[in-house]
């Protein structure tokens, strides 16, 4: 059985994103009461039973405040769990603190999707991205030390990318012991502020290029390719 709790509150919308979340955190608390509430009633009717992952997404769950995180994590300390659960936080590099490490691994959590997104700081910038590609570095390297299985989010087909720097990016990605990659193609979605601006963007062409090089390069180096998301 998995679990999937969205957390919907981000400091800042980034400009491509079209998932819900707000930016106004002040019913976090009330957020986090009724999640644990909901956690707990689906536990004790019999719906919640020994899971096998559970996933924190969003959003940015590390815009949560402790004592948000506080609630929410006592209840689910009480889901029972398969011996082996894979419990997934998401976090961004600039939420990625070593209170927040700390409070996740004395909660089971075993395994972070760290948000990279890109390696270039311009990149980054044009996406409305929070962090620099020395903060992600950072993120991924502090993750390292506490023992987590990391995961990384890129995308490609943003402003101002190229072939050569996206490969560059997921090669150092490899190097600081990513062993899970999700690799999303841009999509420009109404309701973002991409789809008013329209920034120029690598065409149809240049980003097909980025999804077979970057297929070639992970099967070189014996990585599984098995979901297709978009």
């Amino acid at each position: 059985m998995m679990l999937y709790l969205h957390v919907p509150f981000c400091r800042r919308k980034c400009r491509y994103c079209a998932f819900y979340s707000v930016t106004d955190a002040s019913f976090a608390a009330a957020y986090a009461e009724k999640a644990a509430r909901e956690i707990r009633r689906f536990r004790e009717t019999g719906v919640l039973q020994n899971a096998d992952s559970i996933y924190i997404g969003g959003g940015t769950p590390g815009v949560l405040p402790f004592s948000a995180w506080y609630v929410l994590t006592r209840a689910l300390d009480e889901l029972p769990r398969s011996k082996d659960a894979e419990f997934t936080v998401e976090t961004n590099p600039e939420s990625t603190t070593a209170e927040f490490l700390d409070m996740l691994s004395a909660h089971g959590v075993n395994r972070l999707s760290v948000g990279v997104q890109s390696l270039d700081d311009r990149v980054l910038a044009a996406a409305g991205r929070l962090h620099t590609a020395d903060e992600a570095l950072r993120a991924l390297r502090a993750a390292k030390r506490y023992g987590f299985e990391i995961s990384a989010d890129l995308i490609y087909g943003l402003p101002g990318q190229t072939a050569d720097g996206f490969l560059s990016d997921v090669r150092e990605l490899l190097g600081e012991g990513v062993t899970h990659l999700s690799c999303y193609n841009l999509q420009v979605e109404e309701g973002t502020p991409f789809y008013t601006d329209r920034p120029v963007l690598p065409d149809e062409e240049e980003q097909a290029g980025m999804y077979e090089a970057l297929c070639g390069l992970l099967r070189a180096r014996g990585w599984e390719h098995y979901e297709i998301s978009n």
